[in-house]
């Protein structure tokens, strides 16, 4: 069919779809959907350059799992923990501007410590409860919860550069302990 040029708004009832047809088979394969509600659905992550995220919940993981760059957007829960664990960011130079969210979903009771891989830092900040912060923080290699962070603890780590001496900032940490002090650590 030939292209089609529509002078004002184009309009339907039942919504649109875009799809693809196979040749051989003739099978159709809808690849974005609106519906008549004006939901959108479909198969595509992009739109002119716009990655949209796909927000998981990350909670199949062992001590020791490496976080990647296709993970970014994921809220990476723990429930208390029964012993310590590792968590390895991405190397910095395969996710630049990927985020990730850590939450803690019960009171950890061992360390719980997301790391690099050990040339990469993690600069940020840790409130004290007390209306001043730790001084930033530069050259970390983890950040993580302590043993007795609880239940609403969490952080984020966004990856800001390929540059080793600050590749990951540590931000909008949330201290779920009285005054904000003693459940997370940059170390």
């Amino acid at each position: 069919m030939a292209n089609t040029t529509f002078n004002g708004p184009v309009r339907a009832e039942g919504g649109f779809e875009q799809i693809t047809k196979t040749a051989a088979t003739g099978a159709i394969t809808t690849n974005l959907d609106i519906d008549s509600s004006g939901n959108i659905s479909g198969t595509g992550t992009q739109i002119t350059g716009f990655v949209v995220p796909i927000v998981t919940i990350v909670t199949g993981y062992t001590s020791g799992t490496t976080l990647t760059a296709s993970q970014s957007g994921s809220i990476i829960t723990f429930p208390a923990m029964g012993g310590a664990a590792t968590l390895s960011l991405p190397a910095a130079a395969d996710c630049v501007g990927s985020t990730f969210h850590f939450v803690m979903l019960g009171t950890a009771g061992n360390d719980v410590d997301i790391i690099t891989n050990g040339s990469e830092k993690i600069i940020g900040c840790v409130p004290k409860g007390d209306g001043d912060n730790v001084g930033i923080a530069d050259a970390n290699d983890s950040i993580g919860f302590d043993a007795n962070a609880v239940v609403g603890s969490s952080f984020k780590v966004t990856c800001i550069s390929s540059t080793a001496a600050l590749a990951f900032l540590a931000h909008d940490i949330i201290d779920g302990l009285a005054a904000n002090t003693g459940g997370i650590n940059l170390k």
